[in-house]
């Protein structure tokens, strides 16, 4: 299990399986929900067999939410085009408090299918983290960024001219934006699953945050 194909049709049989069982959307939200993160999805997937690399997709996906969360809280242009310019201004103190919101939530914990594709998913995190680590000249990175802004830009206008709840985007591209800069610095699945079992606690707290920072950088 070496290759990006490998790893990804041994991740997706591991889901499907767990999942197999799960009702379909039962309301228009989670309509526009499964919408979101089944596109991000194939979207991430379709990217990293183009040869992207996951810290690519890490900053590139950050800079979606970054878009999105600034126009649904009413942000300042301003403050978007510098936050995007000084990410590291918004990505530490961000890493920062999410670790201190897992550490302060106390849930049941995940169940046994959960725990066997967080086993699953470390395993290929700890074959990614091998690539992840790969010097890239500087025109493979922005070849690289010139293959994932475009397409995430398409995604994102899609999702507006689709009508999908803002709230939704932005909750979609925090989601995808987590998960591929978790496996990015092959940091445990449980954190990652301990986050998604509480993401409505999750988004609120990010919510707060992005407004906060919003007021000490004007």
């Amino acid at each position: 299990m070496k290759t990006p194909e490998e790893l990804l049709k041994y991740t997706g049989a591991l889901y499907n399986e767990i999942h197999k069982n799960d009702l379909p959307p039962q309301n228009e939200r989670e309509k526009q929900a499964d919408i979101i993160l089944s596109k991000l999805k194939k979207a991430t997937i379709e990217l990293i067999l183009q040869g992207v690399s996951l810290k690519t997709l890490d900053l590139t996906l950050m800079y979606q939410w970054i878009r999105v969360t600034t126009w649904n809280h009413h942000i300042e242009e301003k403050t978007f085009e510098y936050w995007i310019s000084h990410l590291e201004l918004v990505y530490f103190p961000l890493i920062k408090m999410l670790k201190e919101l897992e550490a302060s939530i106390k849930d049941d914990g995940p169940s046994g299918d959960m725990k066997q594709l967080g086993a699953g998913l470390d395993k290929v995190k700890n074959i990614a983290q091998k690539t992840s680590k790969k010097e890239y000249s500087q025109a493979e990175i922005v070849k690289m960024v010139n293959i994932a802004n475009p397409e995430l830009f398409r995604l994102t206008q899609s999702f507006i001219n689709d009508k999908i709840h803002p709230g939704l985007i932005e909750s979609g591209y925090f989601y995808y934006w987590l998960r591929m800069s978790i496996m990015y610095v092959n940091g445990p699945e449980e954190f990652f699953q301990k986050l998604e079992r509480n993401w409505d606690i999750v988004m609120k707290r990010v919510g707060e945050f992005v407004v906060n920072l919003s007021v000490q950088d004007n």
